[in-house]
């Protein structure tokens, strides 16, 4: 979403998931981490992923997008795009 590269947007956004809960629907793994306090990721309709506390803290973008394609078996090229 290109909002979300508009520093003002990011500002408000970390504003509002302080004092709110939320659920944000994102296909970018960057902002799953920068936002989320728990990660859920779906795939096909069903959950594949739901992390959250020290896991989801100590999890990188690189180990998200390997436990994401170990548990589903999708090739690195499909979802190179969600590290954006």
């Amino acid at each position: 979403m290109n909002a979300l590269r508009n520093r003002g947007t990011r500002q408000r956004i970390e504003q509002v998931v302080r004092i709110l809960t939320t659920v944000m629907v994102t296909h970018s793994m960057r902002q799953a981490l920068d936002y989320g306090t728990r990660i859920i990721m779906l795939h096909q309709g069903h959950v594949t992923l739901d992390l959250s506390g020290e896991e989801k803290s100590a999890v990188t973008m690189e180990e998200l997008l390997r436990l994401f394609k170990r548990k589903e078996g999708l090739p690195a090229a499909e979802d190179e795009l969600l590290l954006t």
